[in-house]
């Protein structure tokens, strides 16, 4: 006799089971090579043929090929079996072969692990709102072909709402418990396990070099980069230059951070004399698969997971793969006095042999004018006076002299072409210069009060040294767009070889409410990233803490944790206790007070005195009691005994019991 787990599966359960492994699968297929979605819709189409037409299931010797091939095909597409990537595509097809195998309870429990487990492999790829919002629904999708598949009862609609409506009810049940757990279990600074190394495949930002048409192309990118919360009011536009990778060495085309043969420099960064206030804010920044951390200029603070560099410039210790939040308090405005010989020499570096127009300008620009402010204003009013154009889609420049190209010949470019004129200018005129790359604006949320920074704001300027004063930041592209420094690029108004246009403030009103339903959403998706993602162990002491539960142990955490889900459970089952009370079967609990108001009148009922001996008890005692007494039996017996007595009829009796007057 076959034991429970290997009875034969009924054939509604293997269909529903079928739909809920496509709703698993399906977002994995804009990622999934085409030959491995291929075979899991053959695997998983036999399997319906089975089910539908009575097909037979293959024999254990082709389900092994079948595997083979699988494996075979997941090895040849990726070139290996590891990784992320890999590893859910041989997850997949397995779990296609697996079906073919499918013909007991113990085979359907299994399967059913496989669709909960792919479920999981969703969030490498995305841990945003929706994609848990649909990853919930599959559960209660998959939970419900577990409930179909213990049920007695025939298919149909009723049946299927029934599933899922249980279904949703285990999952709201436990929403309590996985509240608690997510809330106090101990936190713990790093994974118990690591990511596959193609775990943060798909994550952009600045590069750590530049060179002409790299940052025009992120700045066609609406995805988020980072946001900033301000303690006080934010800077104003002017001063929103959120500084990243600062370039020294160029080869006349290519901006690094030093030369290839340099070492990295270990000198701390010099001192500054702050002018004004200070800004302190949080940045929540996104997975760029890089070092460094964006700041105003300049930071004074410095992050407990990262260093300063000698150009004040924040790095992180380690690649950021995941979103990070941290805190820094910069001053915008400030002077410095000192600067290196080392420095000066790499500030005026220039390559030989090209770009030799620029260079001469340059040189002729030092003949002309004494001081280096002046030099920097001449510079600035050329590109303000001269035809000079800012545009996403500028025309591609020489290898050799590109920066002679852009200066002389098309005049078109993005923000990189124009700090790096800028600096080649400056050093040939003997005026130390250097890039700086990273984000300028960003756009003011006004529903969460936070700064939203994203790709379409990279952005790359330029700093001089003036005796006096210390590096100075100057902006050569806000000399041909000004409005660049005030609004933020307006990716959907741009065409191939125009200006770029700008987001205007003022708006239309149906792209008003367009705008305000965009900045609510993102300000739902700041709060999950804040509160659900980035709840590490930081949020968690302090969320605690708010709660008057001053917890730092991990002893206290797991003894919080503890009396939480032990005071959860007997809440549990008390309710369910007190469920059950309530819900004693109806007919009964009116019959109970039917008995009750003939005791207050002296006629008890015994303890093995069936309703119709009692009825004629009744009868006998109090003769004009017996046409209800009569009726209400009679009714009761009826409703009793019935497999599933009606609504209806249960009103009758109540309507009895209640008019019943001894």
């Amino acid at each position: 006799m076959k034991t429970a787990t290997e009875q034969p599966v009924p054939r509604h359960t293997v269909l529903w089971l079928l739909a809920a492994l496509l709703m698993v699968v399906l977002p994995h297929v804009p990622r999934l090579p085409l030959t491995v979605t291929a075979l899991f819709l053959i695997f998983i189409s036999w399997r319906y043929c089975v089910c539908a037409y009575a097909w037979p299931c293959p024999k254990k010797v082709i389900r092994i090929l079948l595997a083979g091939v699988a494996i075979a095909t997941v090895y040849t597409t990726y070139g290996n079996l590891m990784g992320r990537d890999p590893g859910i595509a041989l997850l997949v097809t397995m779990l296609g072969v697996k079906l073919l195998e499918m013909d007991s309870h113990r085979d359907v429990y299994i399967t059913v692990l496989i669709g909960y487990f792919l479920v999981i492999t969703h969030f490498l790829y995305s841990q945003s709102i929706l994609t848990a919002l649909y990853m919930f629904t599959v559960v209660i999708v998959i939970t419900g072909s577990l409930i179909d598949l213990n049920r007695q009862h025939q298919q149909g609609a009723t049946v299927i709402g029934a599933n899922l409506r249980l279904s949703a009810s285990l999952l709201a049940q436990a929403s309590p418990f996985m509240v608690v757990f997510f809330i106090l279990f101990p936190r713990i600074g790093s994974p118990l396990w690591g990511l596959p190394s193609d775990a943060y495949g798909g994550t952009t930002g600045l590069g750590d070099s530049m060179s002409p048409g790299q940052i025009s192309q992120l700045s066609q990118s609406d995805r988020v980069a980072f946001r900033v919360k301000f303690d006080g009011p934010p800077p104003p536009p002017s001063q929103r230059y959120w500084r990243g990778p600062v370039f020294w060495h160029t080869d006349g085309r290519r901006w690094q951070p030093k030369h290839p043969r340099q070492r990295e420099s270990k000198r701390n960064p010099p001192p500054f004399t702050p002018i004004g206030d200070p800004v302190s804010y949080t940045v929540t920044l996104e997975a760029h698969k890089r070092r460094w951390l964006y700041a105003l200029d300049l930071p004074i603070t410095v992050p407990e997971f990262s260093n300063i560099t000698a150009d004040y410039q924040l790095h992180a210790i380690q690649d950021i793969k995941q979103r990070v939040r941290y805190q820094v308090v910069s001053h915008p405005s400030y002077h410095m006095d000192d600067l290196s010989a080392a420095q000066r020499r790499r500030a005026l570096q220039l390559p030989r042999g090209t770009n030799t127009k620029t260079a001469a300008l340059g040189r002729a620009w030092r003949n002309e004018f004494e001081k280096d402010y002046v030099i920097v204003n001449q510079a600035l009013a050329m590109y303000a006076m001269q035809p000079f154009i800012y545009t996403l889609t500028p025309p591609l420049l020489s290898m050799d002299n590109p920066t002679d190209m852009f200066l002389f010949e098309t005049k078109k470019g993005f923000c990189e072409h124009y700090a790096s004129s800028f600096t080649m200018l400056m050093r040939a005129a003997g005026v130390p210069a250097r890039v700086v790359t990273g984000y300028q604006g960003g756009e003011l949320n006004p529903v969460g009060n936070y700064l939203i920074v994203r790709q379409r704001d990279a952005h790359a300027w330029a700093e001089v040294w003036l005796e006096g004063r210390g590096w100075v930041r100057v902006d050569p592209t806000a000399a041909v767009a000004p409005e660049r420094v005030e609004m933020s690029i307006n990716n959907v108004a741009q065409r191939e070889g125009d200006s770029v246009q700008f987001e205007l403030p003022e708006s239309a009103a149906v792209r008003a409410i367009v705008e305000q339903l965009r900045l609510s959403w993102d300000a739902v998706n700041n709060s999950w990233n804040q509160w659900i993602l980035n709840y590490n162990q930081v949020q968690q002491r302090n969320f605690l803490a708010k709660l008057g539960l001053g917890i730092e142990s991990w002893k206290g955490m797991v003894t919080a944790l503890t009396i939480s889900v032990t005071g959860l459970i007997m809440l549990v089952a008390g309710y369910i206790l007190l469920q059950r009370f309530h819900a004693a079967d109806p007919v009964t609990t009116l019959w109970l007070r039917y008995c009750r108001k003939l005791a207050r009148r002296g006629i008890n009922r015994r303890p093995a005195e069936g309703p119709r001996d009692f009825a004629h008890r009744v009868a006998l005692l109090r003769p004009d009691l017996k046409p209800q007494s009569d009726l209400i039996s009679d009714l009761y017996i009826t409703l009793r005994y019935s497999p599933q007595p009606t609504e209806n009829d249960v009103s009758v009796l109540r309507h009895r019991v209640r008019e019943f007057r001894p």
